[in-house]
């Protein structure tokens, strides 16, 4: 496949939003209103306080169109979905986490808990939507707490990125072409042996077709990937990353968002950089947070569209 210089691509990219244009917008902004918790709720009641295996769309017709508005923000938006409830934090940790289950499970997308906690809430841990097995493609987060002081979660756009470092630093967007090597696997023990799978591609690429920007990035497992490959990343491919991880502290474009206790925090992955929710980072709220994993359900919705 002949390769497209990023020189080439700079226009279609220059529409990412910045911390001033997202702000400045209001789709990505949604209430959950008391209708859709108390649909939540009462299909709780029912089940013991757990979401069910099977969630039916029919159930739950508020709360449903909540999760569409969502989805089409995610993957036609902003990238970026912040659901607050309009009616306070009046509700226990339980609820907020079922009504946080259910609307993943809406959205297409499964829960589980990773690991539980000693007083039986769920643990902070990763929070995917894997869909093409190398990055997650959805992470978010239900708060159970109210962060304290310097726990915002930034936010920021892959495409004003690209826009940025191809103004001011070329060699980093060409790094950032260079194919690395992925793994699914989360750590070495389970990377060994035969079942090791390696997948190599770039972390930007622009797909021709849909004149789209792609992004994926797991920093963890691509250098976990080369680590026990024996394949050492190259210096200036490592110093792209840097610059990566650091573009949540450019005050132009990062987005600053402080969740309180029972806000919902969604963002797409291929769209969106994020310091606290994107997998292998820590967490805004420690232990406290429930989040998502692989799909193991076909979605409840149509494709957003």
């Amino acid at each position: 496949m002949r390769r497209v210089d990023p020189i080439a691509i700079t226009n279609p990219v220059v529409d990412g939003w910045t911390r001033e244009s997202l702000e400045s917008e209001s789709s990505w902004r949604l209430d959950l209103g008391p209708l859709s918790a108390g649909e939540a709720i009462r299909h709780l009641h029912r089940h013991g306080g757990l979401p069910s295996t099977e969630v039916r769309v029919g159930e739950f017709p508020v709360l449903t169109r909540l999760a569409a508005e969502a989805r089409t923000e995610l993957a036609r938006g902003s990238g970026v979905a912040w659901i607050r409830p309009d009616f306070g934090d009046r509700l226990d940790d339980a609820s907020w986490s079922g009504i946080f289950s259910l609307l993943c499970s809406l959205m297409g997308m499964a829960h589980r808990r990773i690991a539980a906690r000693t007083d039986g809430l769920p643990d902070a841990s990763m929070a995917t939507v894997v869909v093409d097995g190398l990055v997650p493609d959805v992470v978010g987060s239900v708060w159970l707490d109210d962060p304290d002081e310097g726990d915002d979660v930034a936010l920021v756009s892959t495409t004003a990125l690209h826009h940025e470092l191809e103004q001011h630093e070329p060699t980093f967007v060409r790094a950032l072409y260079r194919s690395v090597l992925h793994t699914t696997h989360w750590n070495r023990d389970d990377i060994g042996g035969e079942s090791a799978r390696y997948v190599r591609a770039p972390v930007y690429r622009y797909a021709t077709a849909s004149r789209s920007l792609e992004f994926r990035y797991d920093r963890n497992r691509i250098e976990l990937a080369h680590d026990v490959s024996g394949h050492p990343l190259p210096g200036v491919v490592l110093d792209a990353f840097d610059v990566v991880d650091k573009s949540v502290t450019l005050p132009h474009l990062a987005a600053s968002l402080r969740p309180r206790r029972g806000d919902i925090v969604l963002a797409h992955n291929r769209r969106v950089v994020s310091s606290s929710l994107t997998s292998g980072t820590t967490p805004a709220v420690e232990t406290r947070a429930m989040r998502v994993v692989n799909p193991t359900m076909r979605p409840a919705l149509p494709p957003a569209g």
